[in-house]
């Protein structure tokens, strides 16, 4: 499996996705709860309610998000500007992986959309 083949099928390949873990097992990546869900919300706010960048990193610093490489590794304060939530904003593995009406998706190796 080439690196390119990894990254679309959800696989963990150094680069740590905020608001995912990586399974130690599995080597995918996993929803990480309650940043998932902060996640979620700053996609669609920005989305749907049209707020700039800088808003949305206010949201998410202010909501406490956080980030973790694995389910048992100890969570990371992340401080957020205009700049970082742009480029997350603009990974289509956030994008896909957090506009979904599921609440419990799960990135598969055969498509980067998640879905339950």
């Amino acid at each position: 499996m080439g690196i390119t083949s990894a990254i679309r099928d959800g696989k963990y390949v150094e680069v740590i996705k905020k608001g995912y873990y990586v399974d130690q097992d599995t080597g995918y990546f996993l929803p990480d709860t309650e940043n998932w869900k902060l996640l979620r919300q700053a996609v669609e706010i920005r989305l749907k309610e049209r707020k700039t960048n800088q808003e949305v990193a206010e949201f998410l610093n202010t909501s406490g998000f956080q980030c973790r490489k694995n389910n048992d590794e100890p969570y990371k304060k992340t401080k957020l500007n205009k700049k970082t939530v742009g480029a997350l904003l603009s990974d289509p593995f956030t994008v896909a992986c957090t506009s979904t009406e599921t609440t419990t998706p799960i990135c598969t190796k055969y498509t980067t959309l998640c879905h339950s």
